[in-house]
């Protein structure tokens, strides 16, 4: 009777570390855009929100991974229509798809650049975390910190009217490295070894990222302990096939051409 008893015990232990294999998370994401868009013009300050707060939903099983939008929250005060010559500032809603094939350590990326689509096909980077010490409990999870510290180009952008004033720095001289501090909160009680949009490589599932200290923030809000259906594991399709480097090209080719004509501020090309 007693070896009975530990059996089902080992069976249920066994069921309930399978179920944390695979699920269906939903993390929320607040950006603070007056720190994403750095030296902008007062006209354009009055017509930006201070932060905008989305939902996406990551499934995963150990194998791949597929994290897409759920929902905009909240777009800040004055979000809403109009362009960059009046009304309230538009930034678009959520439109980062990523499919993550950990098995194979490469992944798919449906983006957004400028309203066209591009798929960015890529292999996993092994980004250079530095493990804490330290641990927090999220949604009962005890979690460990992780960190990696990098450099990123940052373009100013002229938009606002009248092109750029005088003096302007060339196009070659308007970009400039910005340091970007990632820290992730990572539960190895889960042991896959994925997380929010693009960050990986971590000995368990990462609960939480800040970058930048607060600039953009992602938190685990549900988690759901369930196989994922096939519907919510599928690589993104359409868009001109490009990679990583490709598309930054890209982007600094698009905001440079909005520089040359009109007012300015400092973005940085993604997270």
């Amino acid at each position: 009777m007693k070896k009975a008893a530990c059996l089902v015990l080992s069976m249920i232990s066994l069921s309930t570390y399978a179920q944390k294999m695979e699920g269906v998370l939903t993390y929320t994401q607040k950006v603070d855009l007056k720190s994403r868009f750095q030296n902008m013009d007062p006209a354009m300050q009055a017509r930006m929100p201070e932060n905008i707060t989305r939902q996406y939903q990551l499934a995963f099983t150990p194998q791949e991974a597929l994290y897409e939008p759920a929902a905009v929250v909240d777009e800040g005060n004055g979000f809403g229509g109009g362009g960059p010559m009046g009304g309230p500032m538009r930034l678009g809603g959520a439109s980062t798809v990523v499919y993550t094939q950990l098995s194979e350590k490469k992944r798919v990326e449906s983006r957004d650049v400028f309203g066209e689509k591009y798929r960015v096909l890529d292999t996993l980077v092994n980004q250079r975390w530095k493990l804490g010490k330290e641990t927090k409990t999220i949604k009962g999870f005890v979690c460990q910190k992780a960190s990696y510290t990098d450099t990123m180009r940052v373009q100013r952008m002229m938009v606002g009217p009248g092109g750029p004033p005088p003096g302007d720095s060339p196009a070659g001289e308007n970009q400039k490295p910005m340091v970007r501090t990632v820290v992730a909160w990572y539960s190895s009680e889960i042991p896959v070894p994925i997380g929010p949009e693009k960050y990986s490589g971590l000995p368990g599932l990462i609960l939480e990222v800040d970058v930048n200290n607060g600039e953009s923030l992602y938190t685990v809000s549900e988690m759901e302990w369930r196989k994922p259906k096939s519907s919510e594991l599928k690589a993104p399709k359409g868009g001109k096939a490009v990679t990583e480097t490709e598309v930054r090209e890209i982007m600094m080719k698009r905001m440079e051409e909005m520089r040359k004509n009109g007012g300015g501020m400092r973005m940085r090309p993604g997270n």
